[in-house]
């Protein structure tokens, strides 16, 4: 009996601990398993009010800080129009983009890949035309060389005088994103994540089996030691959740920026954390309750 006894603990100490990597590691191929996963992290991590206040200060300074275009538009002007873009469904589509360039290249090994920023200049332009004259927008968009098309565009017919076809030369230069070889190969590191995953939930399922077999209770009654498995699963979990708040951050550009983002990422830890929680407490109390009804 006492034997049992000890198999049975240490089955739902490992049964605690493969729960832990299995979910830890599924939250992981969440965020980074595929393009899907990326680009849905990436989409929600822009709407945070603090990445979009980010954004927003960084891609307007620069445009502002431009001689030719801080001639025509002040910096609340700028601003309006950095913010159209942002809320635009091209932008949701240019998130996509970037996330399955950057997946291509960062963990399926491409040598790179270009990302095409004309779409989103255009509507930051299409903006700027609402609150400038049509010749200070033709200025601004010369200086940027946008190729952009004429019916993108609700301005003036002086927009596209002296171009060619109703289209402004050249567009600007798209982003590249380049593999060197000082990168990690990420690619590796998520495979090795699935397998640990998938290691971590065979060792729960054959703890729960030995718990179940080998546990000198009554059958009802040997719920319990799984539940209170499963509780501290979650408990285990959830102290993870709070993990982003452990992360030296103060000291770092934009900490507010990198907080946010690090709460959101640790908080998708809490979704399987109280899952554990609530199935190790309906388990213990139906363990428990078989006891004292046994008893009776």
């Amino acid at each position: 009996m006492l034997w049992r006894r000890i198999i049975v603990a240490v089955a739902g100490l490992t049964l605690a601990i493969g729960v832990v990597v299995f979910a830890i590691g599924r939250v992981i191929l969440g965020i980074a398993g595929s393009p899907s996963a990326v680009s849905s992290v990436v989409a929600e991590i822009t709407d945070l009010p603090e990445v979009r206040t980010e954004f927003v200060d960084e891609i307007a300074n620069q445009i502002s800080s431009d001689p030719m275009i801080s001639q025509y538009a002040d910096d609340a002007t700028v601003r309006s129009a950095v913010s159209s873009v942002l809320d635009s469904p091209e932008f949701e589509l240019f998130g996509d983009e970037t996330s399955a360039a950057a997946y291509s290249v960062f963990f399926e090994g491409q040598s790179n890949a270009e990302i095409d920023v004309n779409s989103l200049a255009a509507i930051m332009l299409t903006q700027l035309a609402a609150d400038t004259s049509s010749a200070d927008l033709q200025r601004i968009a010369e200086e940027f060389g946008l190729n952009v098309e004429q019916d993108s565009l609700d301005v003036s017919e002086t927009l596209i005088e002296g171009s060619d076809g109703g289209v402004l030369t050249d567009g600007l230069e798209p982003i590249v994103l380049e593999r060197t070889e000082s990168d990690p190969d990420f690619g590796a590191i998520v495979n090795s994540v699935r397998m640990w995953s998938n290691v971590g939930l065979a060792v729960a399922v054959i703890s729960a089996v030995a718990m179940v077999v080998l546990s000198p209770m009554t059958f009802l009654r040997r719920l319990l030691p799984l539940g209170v498995a499963l509780i501290l699963a979650g408990a285990l979990l959830f102290v993870a959740s709070r993990g982003a708040g452990l992360l030296p951050v103060d000291g770092v550009a934009r900490a507010d920026m990198v907080r946010a983002i690090a709460d959101t990422l640790f908080a998708r830890v809490a979704t399987p954390a109280y899952f554990m929680l609530g199935s190790g407490v309906v388990l213990s109390a139906v363990g428990m309750f078989s006891g004292k009804l046994s008893r009776r």
